[in-house]
């Protein structure tokens, strides 16, 4: 499934279901593009005002804060989690249940497209 054409900067939010994976692939990436994975914590939506014969309006959720998902890299290291020209694909089952997104950092001439599939790869078997 595309969750970014070349139009968009960003994606939608999407999650990582308990006991799943997924799997991103950007192409279109060219020198110094890239496309950042983050973690986006959502505001708490309001309820309506008003009373129950005239409800006011909902206030739903947005975008509260971001910051890069990153990965543990050695003993003490972490790592921004993102997909470039020579490394266009990441294989995620972490964090479950939390909303992502992936935002393109790109030259404005750059085409590029990220894909999300659900996949269920082991590294030693069953």
């Amino acid at each position: 499934m595309r969750i970014v054409s070349s139009e968009q900067v960003e994606s939608d939010l999407f999650k990582i279901d308990i006991g799943k994976q997924i799997t991103l692939l950007a192409t279109g990436l060219a020198g110094t593009d890239k496309v950042v994975i983050e973690i986006v914590a959502l505001t708490s939506p309001g309820g309506p005002s008003g009373d129950l014969c005239c409800p006011g309006p909902v206030s739903l959720p947005d975008v509260g804060w971001t910051a890069p998902l990153t990965r543990k890299c050695g003993c003490d290291a972490s790592q921004a989690v993102e997909l470039t020209a020579t490394d266009p694909w990441a294989v995620l089952d972490a964090p479950q249940e939390f909303w992502l997104r992936a935002r393109v950092v790109a030259d404005t001439m750059s085409v590029v497209e990220v894909f999300k599939q659900d996949t269920n790869s082991t590294m030693f078997g069953s």
